[in-house]
């Protein structure tokens, strides 16, 4: 293997960075076609169903989410979230999925970047979105968590204010509910 500790040892230090370097964009790459696949998986199974027959939608993605846990060694939630990421790279996102393909991006940069524009509606409004956010996330891996987030919301509020508003209803609209000490088991 290239990469054992005694071919390590034998790298200068620009040889290393530069394979860091390398290695990090084939890891995006390659995140960008698991996701490309998983996206393929889901729309095979959701998109072409009947939307009056809501219990079709659920059972297909019911089947996705099954076949994509199996397939890439997920617990079905993790899974569940790997599919609406590659969903939005694939229907809504499609400037900023090209950055996850080229290795310009990472996947946990994308990871917010979809969670941060889900509740975006308007189509208009989405590909402004998508175009002002490829035209720099580049720089957003060097950002905080905090600091990426912001940078993303920045163009969520300008162009589809409506997301921020349902994003902060959302969150006041949160609570927590405990049972009582009589309820049946399980129940809260």
């Amino acid at each position: 293997h290239m990469f054992d500790r005694v071919a390590l040892a034998g790298m200068g230090d620009e040889a290393l960075v530069s394979a860091l370097t390398a290695a990090t964009r084939a890891e995006a790459t390659a995140a960008a076609e698991r996701l490309a696949l998983i996206g393929e998986v889901v729309a095979r199974q959701c998109d072409d169903e009947d939307d009056t027959s809501a219990h079709q939608v659920i059972d297909g993605w019911a089947w996705a989410q099954a076949a994509v846990a199996a397939a890439c060694n997920l617990s079905p939630r993790a899974a569940s979230k790997q599919m609406r990421i590659a969903q939005a790279l694939r229907d809504r996102l499609p400037r900023t999925a090209a950055l996850l393909a080229s290795g310009t991006v990472s996947a946990t940069v994308i990871d917010a970047i979809t969670w941060r524009t889900h509740l975006v509606e308007d189509p208009d409004a989405l590909g402004l979105i998508d175009t002002a956010i490829a035209a720099e996330a580049g720089e957003y891996g060097a950002h905080s968590e905090k600091a990426l987030i912001g940078a993303v919301d920045l163009w969520v509020e300008k162009f589809d204010p409506d997301a921020v508003v349902r994003s902060r209803r959302a969150a006041k609209d949160l609570y927590v509910e405990f049972g009582d000490k009589d309820d049946p088991n399980g129940v809260a």
